[in-house]
């Protein structure tokens, strides 16, 4: 999301928002929240290599704000049962269903992507959201702490190479 004019970037209250996701945000530039939902309930493989929520399992919505109405968009990570209730779910709340694709490639078990989008009253369509995600085995409580774990990659290397740095998150 970007957004043009300086006043629109002040500071927006997104409590109803948070209250309708059951957590806190992350403001972002321009004024936007991003809220992350990790699916750490999945136990996802490719191949022999066990899928980390960080890496490719992290479903997400944002909101920019537009006067009393926002935007929103997001990612929603689902198994292949979840999606057909999700997305009817969230279709029935106004929100759109914009794409449904895959991230990973020969996973186990399959796991599929849905792009949303909607425009409204942000507080509706956080609770639409949540309503959707109810119907998935999405955790909705508070998110887990972020566990240190400890990758085996020279770092260091890795941000010389590129010329820029990174930081560990989740084991990616």
């Amino acid at each position: 999301f970007s957004l043009p004019c300086a006043a629109q970037q002040k500071s927006h209250d997104w409590s109803a928002v948070e209250q309708a996701l059951g957590r806190h945000g992350l403001t972002q530039p321009d004024g936007v929240i991003r809220f992350g939902f990790p699916r750490g309930d999945l136990e996802v493989t490719v191949g022999d290599v066990h899928v980390l929520p960080a890496l490719a399992l992290g479903s997400w919505v944002a909101f920019r704000p537009e006067g009393a109405r926002a935007t929103m968009m997001g990612d929603l990570v689902l198994s292949e049962d979840e999606l057909g209730p999700v997305t009817d779910r969230l279709r029935e709340g106004g929100v759109d269903v914009t794409a449904i694709h895959n991230h990973l490639l020969e996973e186990s078990p399959r796991v599929l992507y849905a792009h949303i989008h909607g425009h409204g009253n942000p507080a509706t369509l956080a609770q639409t959201v949540h309503a959707a995600l109810g119907l998935s085995k999405t955790p909705l409580g508070t998110p887990p702490a972020v566990m240190q774990v400890r990758i085996d990659l020279d770092t260091a290397a890795v941000s010389k190479a590129l010329g820029i740095g990174g930081r560990v998150n989740g084991g990616v």
